[in-house]
């Protein structure tokens, strides 16, 4: 799939994260109690709202998302109030991993991460999104264990990038995108991403 890179400028008005739940609960019989059943492959999905546009980031979002509704999308995540100093060129350390934790190598020594972060496994175009469940850094030669609040859903291979700047990838839910462009000629768009790798 050959994602359709959306702008990165007007920042979002508003940004609403959704998991894609596939456990379920499941009953008790004869008035025993609910299990939880956890099931692999939870994923996220996003609702954005644009601010008012200029009719020439109006334009251009229009294109952009509707080319990403044929193509697919990525969109760069902005995690608000995260001041993370340098983090090093973190890869997956080691084949076969699974799970709900991820160990990782080449970070900046003492690199540091917080409970919620958002972190992206795999290369470009085949990235899965994650958020961490705990808050943990680096030792001092850079290796580190991340532990996730979902477990991986694919395998990832040996030295794989992992991105704590990352972006969500994938096709354009819910009701088509639409854009507005008013008599002041200002446009407001929204859309919403899900996940599908």
């Amino acid at each position: 799939m050959a994602l359709v890179d959306l702008p990165d400028s007007p920042g979002p008005a508003s940004v609403a994260w959704r998991e894609q739940d596939f456990g379920g609960v499941l009953p008790g019989l004869l008035g025993g109690g609910g299990q939880r059943v956890n099931r692999q492959g939870n994923r996220w999905a996003v609702d954005v709202a644009l601010p008012p546009l200029s009719l020439a980031d109006a334009r251009r979002w229009s294109a952009a998302l509707s080319l990403g509704l044929k193509n697919g999308v990525r969109w760069k995540i902005r995690q608000v109030g995260l001041e993370s100093g340098p983090i090093g060129a973190p890869l997956v350390a080691g084949a076969g991993q699974m799970g709900m934790a991820l160990d990782v190598d080449g970070m900046t020594n003492g690199a540091a991460w917080m409970a919620g972060q958002w972190v992206g496994v795999g290369a470009p175009g085949s990235s899965c999104l994650y958020l961490t469940a705990a808050p943990g850094f680096a030792d001092g030669s850079g290796v580190a264990a991340l532990a996730f609040t979902t477990p991986l859903r694919a395998v990832p291979a040996d030295d794989a990038p992992v991105s704590f700047a990352p972006s969500i990838e994938g096709l354009l839910g819910g009701d088509p995108p639409s854009w507005t462009i008013d008599r002041m000629r200002l446009g407001g768009a929204g859309f919403s991403i899900e996940e599908v790798e």
